[in-house]
């Protein structure tokens, strides 16, 4: 069976994410962040990576859970492309523990949690399970570069 390297990410206790290998640049612990007047709930915060600004998203609080306080544990620095050629773009996810390499083997996709379709739609990739729990894979550049639900 073919398989991939990921990485595990907890954005909350109850809520995993996983991204690819090459996907994950940096993880961060206790990151400075800074508040955003106006910004949705689930990205109000951004960190300073490299001398850039990085939105710091909270996919826990776009899945309705508690989005582990105003200040994450950890932030891993992911990059995407918009387009294939594009140059590389940067987003952070807030986290509440550092990211875990796995391998994901390839299978049938695991069930959904009970997530709002209209907020999600789109986002997801694909969904696996690990240790009985979902793991849900995202688009990170559809994160990043659009409001959710919109």
């Amino acid at each position: 069976m073919d398989s991939v390297r990921a990485w595990l990410l907890h954005t909350s206790s109850e809520f995993l994410l996983a991204v690819g290998e090459q996907e994950l640049v940096e993880v961060l612990a206790r990151p400075r962040t800074h508040y955003i007047p106006r910004a949705t709930g689930q990205c109000h915060q951004v960190i300073v990576w490299r001398d850039r600004l990085l939105p710091l998203a909270r996919p826990a609080v776009l899945a309705g859970l508690d989005g582990g306080g105003e200040h994450p544990v950890f932030a891993a620095v992911v990059a995407y492309q918009e387009a294939p050629g594009e140059p590389l773009q940067y987003g952070a996810l807030a986290l509440a523990d550092a990211p875990v390499s796995i391998q994901v083997k390839a299978g049938p996709a695991a069930e959904l949690p009970p997530l709002d379709r209209e907020v999600w739609e789109g986002l997801l990739l694909s969904c696996f399970e690990r240790d009985g729990r979902p793991v849900l894979v995202v688009d990170m550049e559809i994160l990043f570069t659009t409001r959710p639900g919109r």
